[in-house]
């Protein structure tokens, strides 16, 4: 159940640390992928905005938190420029859980289980974060005691053909992200600006999320990036631009945010195709 963890900028003092977590859900392919290319990107360490990063920041990008979860019944991905196919199932095991390994994958749950009723010994990596005892929490809690990140962010897809940035950072200024909706609003159908706690149904608030819990528990702010799970490629460029975004509003980035958008967008076009065309053999 380990992950990949890749680390950019140094630990100089006075340096703001980012925290940027893929795959909580091991389904979300899309998600995972944005935050792959910003890795990607960060390691080029040749645009303008990565640049600027590793001058004034140090980032730690996970692309897939729930790599068990993603390896379950892996699809393969179809050509550049069609769908990008969700893999994988959205529950984690938890230790002591039997996971059947054969040729070379992992075989999980049903598929008819695969969604909010996960089978014995799996629980959504995401939800009961109190009772929570999945591979992917002590992934989370283990990256926040070494790095102490001010600001994390979680990409994720869902159903709605919407897009979404949940705010669990109240500190904040509404400066930081302001300028952030035409990215969302690009390739799909809305964009909804929302805090947890606005969202948040009776059953929500009973599974006591991640995020919420992070906030209220330990005091550690977020940022929450919901794209169109079957939004293929425009999806993964979605996660992509608006993380690099969020990143340099926080450590620094002063230009206007027409510069900054205009910039994002060049970032994409160098970085999407080659994260999209690698995709299918992606290993985290």
């Amino acid at each position: 159940a380990t992950i990949t963890t890749h680390k950019f900028g140094d630990s100089v003092p006075r340096k703001p640390t980012f925290l940027v977590v893929g795959g909580v859900h091991g389904n979300e392919t899309c998600g995972m992928l944005g935050v792959e290319a910003l890795a990607q990107y960060l390691r080029a360490a040749e645009g303008k905005l990565a640049r600027h990063l590793l001058a004034h920041a140090r980032v730690i990008v996970v692309p897939c938190a729930n790599r068990v979860g993603m390896l379950c019944a892996r699809k393969r991905l179809l050509d550049v420029g069609d769908p990008i196919e969700a893999w994988g199932v959205r529950s984690c095991p938890t230790p002591g859980c039997n996971v059947n390994y054969g040729e070379g994958r992992v075989w999980g749950i049903p598929i008819a289980q695969k969604g909010s009723e996960p089978p014995i010994g799996w629980q959504d990596p995401n939800r009961g974060w109190d009772d929570n005892e999945t591979f992917v929490k002590q992934h989370i809690e283990e990256l926040l005691t070494q790095y102490s990140p001010e600001i994390c962010m979680f990409s994720h897809d869902w159903a709605p053909t919407k897009s979404m940035l949940v705010l669990n950072c109240p500190n904040v200024p509404e400066e930081t992200y302001d300028g952030i909706a035409p990215i969302f609003e690009r390739n799909h159908s809305g964009f909804i600006l929302a805090t947890d706690r606005s969202e948040k149904s009776a059953k929500g608030d009973r599974e006591r999320p991640l995020t919420r819990v992070l906030l209220e528990e330990k005091g550690v702010q977020s940022y929450t990036l919901e794209t169109y799970f079957m939004g293929g490629a425009n999806s993964v460029k979605t996660h992509f631009e608006a993380l690099l975004f969020l990143l340099c509003r926080h450590s620094g980035f002063n230009g206007p945010t027409e510069e900054l958008i205009r910039e994002v967008g060049i970032a994409a076009r160098i970085t999407i195709p080659v994260v999209v065309a690698g995709a299918d053999s992606a290993v985290w």
